[in-house]
């Protein structure tokens, strides 16, 4: 997840080739900023989408967005049980709410993934 200023091609398609693995298939809907998804050079993705307006899921590739706009929900359900929203510290709260998924995914205790995630970032001298 990023925060974006816009969600115009010119700041999504850099975003997407830095942060997508090269040969992924892309799966959106028909916002027109992704249709210059094909074109990335050297990324080789392939790119499937829905036509909201008609289907959830496109009855003939089976694209569908259900995935991300479920975490995009469940990101905007987190920080409203926290009243709400401050613009400046979004960042942190989508990072904080995707720790919280890898750690409950992985079944993990929170303090014990605390502490292992700290040595991570700040090794002991």
């Amino acid at each position: 997840m990023f925060t974006v200023p816009d969600r115009s091609a010119a700041t999504l398609l850099p975003i997407i080739s830095d942060s997508i693995r090269p040969g992924t298939t892309i799966m959106s809907n028909q916002w027109p900023a992704y249709n210059g998804i094909v074109g990335i050079p050297g990324a080789g993705f392939q790119h499937a989408t829905v036509n909201h307006s008609l289907n959830f899921v496109d009855p003939n590739t089976g694209a569908h967005t259900q995935h991300i706009e479920r975490s995009r929900r469940a990101t905007k359900q987190h920080n409203k049980r926290h009243n709400g929203t401050h613009r400046t510290m979004l960042d942190s709260y989508m990072c904080e709410y995707m720790w919280r998924r890898r750690v409950t995914l992985r079944h993990q205790d929170v303090f014990d993934a605390i502490l292992a995630d700290i040595v991570v970032f700040w090794p002991p001298a």
